[in-house]
């Protein structure tokens, strides 16, 4: 274990203890999957380097995150083809997602925002409800309801 908890001493450790775990792939796949998984990994550190040390964190973090979700992929496949047994995968999965949550912890405070955009809360779909309530419904669409888009394939009518 690391003296400090950051991101990077996680990097760290995932890679120690990752790296001879990839050692024991079969041949045909230790130089693939292996170094595929091992290169990805090296990436999401060098990001994250690249942010620490820089002045545009952003960029540099969501790309670590996306290198890592890559990585969670190649990982998940590797499992499933039997070369980690189930202790390692849960192990290394474990690892995967606290350093996740860290780059997306740290993603978050960068972007400087504590929720959903002002847009999509639901106290501004209700100001917005009210408005139109009191005179603003004319035209074609005077009488249909009428959607707010939160997120990815969710909706929510102001009509309630």
């Amino acid at each position: 274990m690391a003296e400090s908890d950051n991101v990077l001493t996680k990097l760290h450790d995932l890679l120690v203890y990752l790296v001879p775990q990839l050692n024991r792939f079969p041949r045909d796949q230790k130089f693939v999957l292996g170094d595929r998984i091992e290169t990805k990994l090296l990436a999401v550190q060098e990001s994250c380097l690249r942010a620490y040390y820089g002045r545009e964190k952003r960029p540099h973090l969501i790309e670590a995150n996306l290198g890592l979700e890559v990585t969670r992929h190649l990982i998940r496949l590797a499992h499933a083809l039997r070369y980690f047994s189930n202790h390692t995968y849960g192990v290394v999965s474990g690892m995967v997602d606290v350093v996740g949550r860290m780059i997306g912890g740290w993603l978050k405070s960068v972007s400087g925002t504590t929720g959903a955009p002002s847009s999509t809360r639901l106290s501004d779909v209700a100001d917005r409800k009210s408005r139109a309530q009191r005179g603003a419904s004319s035209g074609p669409t005077a009488g249909a309801p009428s959607f707010t888009r939160l997120g990815v394939g969710q909706a929510v009518s102001q009509d309630l």
